[in-house]
């Protein structure tokens, strides 16, 4: 099972940070009370950090495991032949601390739903493109048949 790396802690933390930080400043000059809104920053700083912490991917030869948070914990336990499609992104930032988010599409519905495990280190989020690499669109197997 793999976690982000504890580089990856800030930008967990930072952007719903700011998200409550600029609005409440701004708002201060009109109406002193927003700056209660301040307040607000510990109850974020912990569930961003419980985010980072519960954040991770797992893979075996037939499953992943894909766990986030945003305020509860979710858990997908994916099956290898009903994934359609993986991709890695990464931003400019994420790429300054060598960071990437793996995402991984099954076939379920419809659509089908995309899971994704947020600021991996760069190795264990490519350690996701090769675990698809033995399966075609189809959910087949490409590895000879042994008959």
């Amino acid at each position: 099972y793999r976690k982000p790396p504890r580089r990856a802690l800030p930008r967990f933390v930072v952007k719903p940070t700011l998200l409550i930080a600029i609005p409440a400043v701004a708002l201060a000059f009109w109406s002193p009370i927003a700056l209660a809104a301040l307040s607000l920053w510990l109850p974020t700083w912990w569930v961003s950090y419980l985010a980072w912490r519960d954040t991770g991917i797992g893979l075996s030869a037939n499953h992943a495991v894909v766990r986030r948070r945003k305020y509860v914990r979710t858990t997908a336990i994916l099956l290898r032949e009903t994934a359609q499609s993986v991709k890695t992104t990464a931003s400019f930032f994420q790429r300054q601390r060598a960071l990437s988010s793996a995402h991984i599409t099954v076939a379920t519905g419809a659509k089908g739903r995309s899971f994704v495990a947020a600021e991996l280190d760069r190795e264990d989020a490519w350690r996701v493109m090769r675990w698809m690499r033995g399966v075609r669109h189809s959910g087949r197997s490409t590895s000879p048949s042994t008959t």
